[in-house]
Parts: C-alpha cells; sequence; structure tokens
C-alpha cells in the first residue's frame, strides 16, 4: 500500500509540474500539452472502447481526433477572442449537456441511456473540452491561464485527498458496481478540498475575486465534475474488461486513468467563469 501510494505521490508530482509549466508558460506550451493529452487518451479510447468490427468506427473517431488536434494549432496560430466567442455560442452549452447526459447515462447504466457507453461519445468527452480549453486560453491568456490552473488545482485537490480519505477512513462505496476502491468518505474529503482550494485560488491566484457564493458553487461543480468524470472513465473499463487504460504513467495507468476527471472539469469550470 504505502509503495503505491509513494509510486502515484512521484509520478502525480511530476505531472503537475509539466501540467504547470505547460498551462501558464504560454499558449504554445498549452497546446502542446492539450495535443499530448489528446493524442494519449485519443489512442486509448481507440484501443479500448471502440469495437475493431466494423473497422470504420476506429478511423471515424482517429478523423475527428486528427481534426481536432488541427484545430487545437490552427487556434493557436490565429489566436484570437473571436474563437471563444463561437465557441462560446456554439459549443460550449451543448457540450455541458451531451457530457451531463452522457456521464449520468453511464454512471446509471441503463438499457434506455446505452448511447452513453457508445464509441463516438469520446468526442464530446476528449476532444470538445480540449478545443474549448484551449479557445478559452488564447482569447486573453494572461488571465485564462491563472482560470486553468486553478481549475486544474482544484480539481488535483479534489482527488488526492478523495483519494487519501478513502484510503484511511474509507468505510462505505460511492459506487461498488462501478468502481469498489471509492468510498463516501473519500468524496467527503474530496468536497471539502475542492472548497477550501477554490477560496484559496480565488483570494490569491486570480486577479479578480468572486463572490463567496459563485466560488462555492465554483468548487462544489469541479468536484461533482470530477468524481462523474472519474466514475464515467470506470465504467467504461469495467464494461471493456480492463484495469487500467495503459500504463504509461506509474501508479495512475495511462492518459484516461489520469485525466478522466480533467476532461469534464474543464467544460464546467470554463461554464461559470465565463458566464
Amino acid at each position: 500500500m504505502l509503495q503505491d501510494m509513494l509510486k502515484r505521490s512521484i509520478t502525480g508530482l511530476l505531472l503537475g509540474i509539466v501540467m504547470i509549466g505547460g498551462l501558464i508558460s504560454s499558449p504554445w506550451s498549452a497546446v502542446l500539452l492539450f495535443a499530448i493529452i489528446l493524442a494519449g487518451s485519443a489512442h486509448e479510447w481507440n484501443y479500448h472502447f471502440i469495437p475493431p468490427v466494423p473497422f470504420y468506427r476506429r478511423w471515424i473517431f482517429a478523423a475527428f481526433t486528427l481534426a481536432g488536434l488541427c484545430i487545437l494549432l490552427y487556434m493557436t496560430w490565429d489566436a484570437s477572442s473571436e474563437h471563444f466567442q463561437r465557441v462560446k455560442l456554439t459549443m460550449l452549452s451543448p457540450s455541458l449537456v451531451a457530457l451531463t447526459a452522457i456521464l449520468t447515462g453511464a454512471i446509471a447504466f441503463h438499457p434506455q441511456w446505452s448511447f452513453a457507453t457508445r464509441w463516438y461519445c469520446g468526442i464530446f468527452y476528449l476532444i470538445f473540452p480540449l478545443l474549448i480549453a484551449q479557445a478559452y486560453l488564447v482569447a486573453d491568456f494572461e488571465q485564462a491561464r491563472w482560470h486553468l490552473l486553478g481549475l486544474v488545482v482544484i480539481n488535483w485537490s479534489n482527488d488526492v485527498f478523495a483519494y487519501f480519505t478513502g484510503r484511511l477512513a474509507g468505510r462505505h462505496p460511492l459506487a461498488p458496481g462501478i468502481s469498489p476502491k471509492k468510498t463516501l468518505e473519500g468524496a467527503a474529503g474530496g468536497l471539502v478540498a475542492a472548497l477550501l482550494a477554490s477560496y484559496l485560488i480565488n483570494a490569491h491566484l486570480w486577479d479578480h475575486y468572486l463572490p463567496f457564493a459563485s466560488i462555492a458553487m465554483l468548487g462544489t461543480l469541479v468536484w461533482l465534475a470530477g468524481t462523474a468524470g472519474d466514475l464515467y472513465e470506470s465504467r467504461m473499463k469495467r464494461l471493456a474488461g480492463i484495469k487500467d487504460s495503459g500504463n504509461i504513467l506509474p501508479g495512475h495507468g495511462g492518459f484516461l486513468d489520469r485525466f478522466d476527471s480533467f476532461f469534464v472539469v474543464i467544460i464546467g469550470g470554463i461554464f461559470v467563469l465565463s458566464w
């Protein structure tokens, strides 16, 4: 147990350094970071969650992924606030609604909601959030980079404290049919950490101060989005009969194992911060 926790902590620390450096250095370092996350996550999604027959499904998803990578690069090269305005009007709200339906359906997994575990959900789950994040970033890099970093830190706080609280004090399963190791105690610890991190970030990192009610809503939403994103990926792995989506990140697994909540948090956080 201690060895696993140490391995997870070291990998998490290194990932944290890479994430922070990529997000705050420049739009080009951010797009490189997002491109790596998208390429790695899409590869794992394509391999594990899209059946090889009929063959064209994997090719369609690969084409969407390539298009997403090209759009990421284009928005960074032609940095303009107009990109986010278009994305905000056409993609942000529909993506939030689609992800909410997908996450709810997959976690409940009722036959009427079987679409929530289909291969094409990866387009809304993986590609759209990163396009929205990059559009938001290039619109006003000096402010947006700290917003995105703040969302990441809030999500990390939730993840870390939920993990350790669950390990040390977890007694009651949160969703035993999806992820037996997650507990209500761990989720409660994650919520407290997310709210505290939201308050500290709002007070010391962001250049404008949100009212208490707004920051409490943001912290709760990030906690809820992060937990739901994690459970969604766990559901997909359980249906695919695998434990981890990969082994590239010691102590964490694959890209999807590490960034499962990140995609959902980005959508929810940007929705709150931009309206």
